[in-house]
């Protein structure tokens, strides 16, 4: 009976050992955890608040609502709301006031891209549609997903995978 007493206050005793530890580490890695959230909110809040005097500055930049692109040597031009259409692609962004951009001598903006399917990017983003000939050619289609997916145009990527 004593030896069974003896290893019940031995295995206590490990037990409130263990307990301690655990909630040692616990509380550790809570504190890890608050002191990563609140950097990663002051971040945030930095970022924030970049972006919004950016975006104060990029109005500046921009005095009218029109932009001219040249793509591949072709000139496109459009509105800043069409641009801006689907805001996570990299046409909002370039244009989103975040970034400082360098007209050429003519005022247009230069994309490096082939301007093939240029014009059906830029009606896509105008009406959202694209012509049910240029989804039926599978080459088109194609090239058209290739220039989708470099503008990270998701909307336009999931309708032409969808095809």
């Amino acid at each position: 009976m004593e030896n069974t007493m003896n290893s019940l206050r031995t295995l206590e005793k490990n037990y409130e050992a263990a307990k301690e530890c655990f909630h040692n580490k616990l509380s550790m890695d809570y504190k890890e955890l608050c002191q990563g959230l609140i950097q990663k909110r002051n971040r945030i809040d930095k970022a924030r608040a970049e972006f919004k005097a950016l975006a104060n500055a990029g109005k500046a930049t921009f005095p009218t609502d029109k932009v001219t692109l040249n793509v591949g040597g072709e000139t496109h031009t459009t509105y800043l709301t069409t641009l801006r259409k689907e805001p996570s692609s990299l046409l909002a962004m370039m244009f989103s006031g975040r970034h400082k951009l360098v007209s050429e001598g003519d005022g247009s903006y230069f994309i490096d891209r082939d301007p093939t399917h240029f014009r059906l990017i830029l009606n896509y983003l105008r009406d959202f549609r694209i012509p049910p000939s240029a989804i039926q050619d599978a080459s088109v289609r194609h090239e058209l997903l290739q220039e989708a997916k470099y503008y990270k145009i998701d909307s336009l990527v999931q309708l032409l995978q969808q095809q």
